[in-house]
């Protein structure tokens, strides 16, 4: 059996927290996954939502905020605790959720699905649970394998991925830069394999408000996700099956092809794509590599 953890970052959302953890508790094979919540000191509400279920928490760390901007000290927990899954841990997948996203029942199904199905495949790097789209015509169980960077709010990593990013230099970050989240850093080594995503979701992102976070409950970004979760929620027996459509919760996430690449490959190339940025190709590369992909 393979070693899958789970691990929550959390912060201060202590009523977000609350309906994280218990989506996860209602979660269908949760009891095949270790659950690590890594939290920061300072937050006593939080500590109460961590007692009150203790007991599907195999490991609670807490840490001290040490970098000057709080994006720092969140991509520091990424980091941390994704590390700690998997180098103290040994974990052979990890799924990183945010406090304030919720699972459905079937998220870790459909997660043991895809591991079982696509663990083997060379690019393959893992699997993002949220989902924009909604509507009749799309059926329930399907998915798309998309060149695409991960959800923060709620992603798998494999141990492949995680060794490669470690192999690349993309885990020594500077964490005092305000404006370089670490989930954008790694997105130039995830696209040039793929991400899988359901197309109707398996996550409720109810962070709105929160510091990077659009502050209107009815952005677009939350009134899509939750119509594509609630459409989704709407199934109890799922044929998951491929079944490529576009995803718009990024204009430049496009669906898979094997023969780009190459293209994809030199692109993440730290040394072309500062050369490119210099002489003022990398925009241009970007827009080819979209409107050829699609």
């Amino acid at each position: 059996m393979k070693n899958k953890l789970i691990v929550v970052f959390c912060h201060s959302r202590a009523k977000e927290l609350d309906k994280c953890l218990t989506s996860l508790k209602n979660a269908r094979g949760l009891n095949t996954w270790q659950l690590i919540v890594l939290q920061q000191y300072g937050h006593e509400k939080i500590d109460n939502i961590i007692t009150k279920h203790k007991d599907i928490i195999e490991v609670s760390i807490k840490v001290k905020p040490k970098h000057k901007s709080i994006l720092g000290n969140i991509n520091n927990n990424r980091i941390l605790g994704m590390g700690i899954a998997f180098n103290q841990f040994n974990a052979d997948y990890v799924l990183g959720i945010e406090e304030d996203n919720l699972i459905s029942a079937d998220a870790l199904e459909f997660i043991d699905f895809i591991l079982g199905n696509y663990h083997n495949k060379r690019f393959f790097r893992g699997i993002n649970l949220g989902s924009l789209e909604f509507g009749n015509h799309i059926k329930s169980g399907g998915f798309s394998l998309l060149r695409s960077g991960m959800h923060g709010s709620a992603g798998v990593l494999t141990r492949r991925t995680w060794l490669a990013l470690e192999k690349k230099g993309y885990l020594d970050f500077n964490f005092d830069d305000p404006k370089n989240p670490w989930d954008a850093m790694i997105e130039f080594y995830l696209k040039c394999g793929f991400m899988i995503a359901p197309n109707l979701s398996k996550s409720l992102d109810i962070g709105y408000g929160g510091t990077f976070s659009p502050k209107n409950p009815h952005d677009h970004l939350f009134v899509s996700n939750k119509r594509s979760w609630k459409q989704s929620n709407k199934y109890t027996n799922f044929r998951y099956q491929h079944i490529q459509i576009p995803h718009s919760m990024k204009r430049d996430i496009i669906a898979y092809s094997k023969i780009h690449n190459f293209l994809y490959a030199a692109r993440s190339k730290k040394i072309i794509a500062k050369v490119s940025q210099l002489i003022g190709v990398k925009k241009f590369v970007s827009e080819m590599l979209i409107k050829y992909g699609k």
